[in-house]
């Protein structure tokens, strides 16, 4: 369509040349006298200058001012709807549809087997998986057209990212993991912000939300280290580049129990609606431009307060919320995000909750070792410390209890980790990274150190 602007020009001034006066071809013409052979070549000057314009020069002016006028929107359009997409997302898991779930002695019997456990095996067992998580072989590499991200799009180098379930097709720190009932979860660091070290990519987030059509996004981490992509009170709107994400409501998170009684943690969860929209996209045609509009998207976001930094939420605020969030993001058939601030331990600690314990359900002969290897596999640096795995087990048990209306025991295994084991693990990690090996605890069991106390 651009090349009609192209020879119509050219057609026109060929026309007009050809189309000058001259005598009859049948009668013999005199001599040409010097002013006519100087005449002719002039003219033959100005039609090689014109062709030279509008062959070379205008086509040149012309890719310069498209490329500047679409230099924002990154698509044209002759190019096809999928020109984001570098590379295929992979998913690592398996199908599970032919797989049926155990009978609930299997599951007990498996329950059973964390609760015999000593102090010293699970010490063992917790240092293995944090080190198949966080110091195992991080390769980035991967064939063609995968491309790297960017260090600019890092918030801590040292937290490689998994290329084969990276984040398609915009280019984002986080991996796919999809459970035994096909719940899909984009582990992610949050949206970083333009800083001396990192790249403003709150844009692309929220083209992911777009392009996937996200309706649940969980937030374990504070509002200040988060990116900003949203404002905290209802009412008020961000706009970032061609969006604008306004908080719709805010109310706190809550359930009801088997009476039909409401349940809240008081602040712990805090839910907003956010309400995304986008600006028209301009798109080049013949006779002007066009706007192309994007529908408003509703995203509900929850936010674990209680959930900060590196470390875990308190035993009041630590499985029931998480057991009554999950049940409720884990029905969506579209991706569910969950971000901290880097996308580890937090992150995959609330995932983790859902992933091992459904495939308890199916492989409940396996040991826990076996089913932390298999979900850690998704993500590097998976977990920050020895607690976050702990916690992680202790969580198993809690939503199996919850699944299979099984007694409960996971809360008297976490107030007794709080009160005796939490020292010694703290102590073993600080060994374990100086060293790089594993410290063996001696866990003195209560006869012994009542007997010590006495003497």
């Amino acid at each position: 369509m651009g090349s009609a602007f192209l020879i119509a020009p050219l057609i026109f001034v060929s026309m007009a040349f050809a189309a000058r006066p001259r005598k009859n071809a049948t009668t013999p013409s005199p001599p040409l006298a010097e002013d006519s052979i100087v005449g002719i070549l002039e003219d033959c000057g100005i039609f090689c200058w014109t062709l030279t314009v509008i062959v070379i020069i205008a086509p040149i002016i012309l890719s310069l001012f498209i490329l500047y006028t679409y230099r924002k929107d990154k698509q044209f359009i002759w190019e096809p709807e999928n020109y984001y997409i570098d590379c295929e997302m992979i998913d690592l898991d398996p199908s599970y549809t032919h797989v049926k779930p155990a009978d609930r002695y299997k599951i007990s019997v498996f329950m059973e087997k964390q609760l015999l456990g000593k102090g010293k095996d699970l010490a063992k067992i917790h240092v293995g998986i944090l080190k198949a998580a966080s110091y195992g072989p991080q390769s980035e590499e991967r064939a063609a057209p995968y491309k790297k991200l960017a260090w600019t799009r890092y918030r801590d180098r040292n937290i490689k990212l998994k290329p084969e379930n990276a984040c398609q097709p915009f280019r984002l720190h986080g991996n796919l993991i999809r459970t035994r009932m096909n719940t899909k979860f984009y582990a992610m660091q949050a949206p970083t912000t333009l800083t001396e070290h990192t790249e403003d990519t709150r844009v692309e987030f929220l083209d992911l939300i777009a392009w996937d059509d996200v309706k649940y996004i969980v937030m374990l981490c504070n509002k200040a280290t988060s990116g900003n992509y949203f404002c905290n009170n209802a009412g008020r709107s961000v706009k970032i580049g061609p969006y604008t994400v306004k908080t719709v409501s805010k109310c706190i998170f809550g359930t009801k129990d088997k009476n039909g009684n409401s349940v809240t943690w008081g602040d712990a969860i805090i839910v907003r609606e956010l309400e995304i929209s986008k600006e028209p996209k301009k798109q080049f045609i013949l006779f002007g431009k066009e706007k192309e509009t994007m529908p408003t998207r509703t995203v509900t976001h929850y936010q674990y307060t209680k959930w900060r930094g590196k470390g875990l939420p308190p035993l009041k605020y630590a499985y029931d919320p998480c057991f009554a969030l999950m049940r409720t993001v884990a029905l969506s058939v579209n991706p569910v995000i969950v971000h901290c601030k880097y996308g580890t331990g937090p992150t995959m600690s609330f995932i983790g909750l859902e992933y091992i314990s459904r495939l308890v359900e199916i492989w409940p002969e396996k040991s826990f070792t076996e089913l932390a290897m298999q979900f850690v596999a998704k993500r590097y640096h998976a977990f920050d410390n020895l607690q976050q795995i702990y916690w992680l087990q202790i969580g198993v048990m809690r939503f199996l209890e919850k699944s299979n209306q099984f007694p409960t025991v996971s809360f008297d295994m976490w107030a007794t980790f709080i009160r005796r084991r939490r020292a010694q693990l703290k102590r073993q990690l600080k060994t374990y990274l100086k060293k790089g090996t594993p410290l063996k605890i001696k866990v003195k069991s209560k006869s012994k150190a009542q007997s010590k106390g006495k003497k």
